[in-house]
């Protein structure tokens, strides 16, 4: 009997171990509108619509404003989107592009999850900011780079 009770203990043991790897390695889908940022070395997430940076995995949406984003999304001529971005050019590196911009070399590595300069190569866009509002990216698009330095 102790032996038996000694296999039992073990499947039961195994079956635990299967069962918390297999939870724990489904990898947690973001909520429409959401993306991955690194901040500061750590993950944080980025609501593409409002700008909003959090450490906390983002919520789903309440049924009523994803009703209200699908019907928007029907219509692409009146979907915002917030980023900003810049096409790297032959020659240029993150250090002259940080300039170009007044950001910090730790600003585009954030926005734009790289682990290596050598993810950034000549045609190769990245993010540079995002805008709050239509105003705000064509006043980029126009030159002024200050909007790049508002606040979340």
């Amino acid at each position: 009997m102790g032996n038996q009770a000694y296999k039992m203990k073990k499947i039961i043991v195994v079956f635990l171990l299967f069962n918390c790897t297999y939870i724990f390695s489904q990898k947690l889908k973001l909520p429409k509108g959401w993306n991955l940022i690194s901040l500061k070395g750590k993950p944080a997430y980025i609501n593409l619509i409002t700008g909003k940076v959090t450490r906390e995995f983002p919520k789903k949406v309440k049924k009523k404003l994803s009703v209200i984003i699908e019907e928007e999304e029907e219509n692409d001529d009146d979907i915002f989107d917030p980023t900003i971005t810049y096409k790297v050019k032959k020659g240029e590196t993150i250090v002259t592009i940080a300039k170009k911009f007044d950001l910090t070399i730790d600003n585009l590595y954030q926005l734009n999850n790289l682990k290596t300069i050598k993810e950034l190569g000549a045609g190769k866009n990245i993010i540079i900011g995002y805008a709050h509002n239509m105003e705000e990216k064509n006043a980029f698009l126009k030159g002024d780079i200050s909007i790049l330095k508002h606040e979340h």
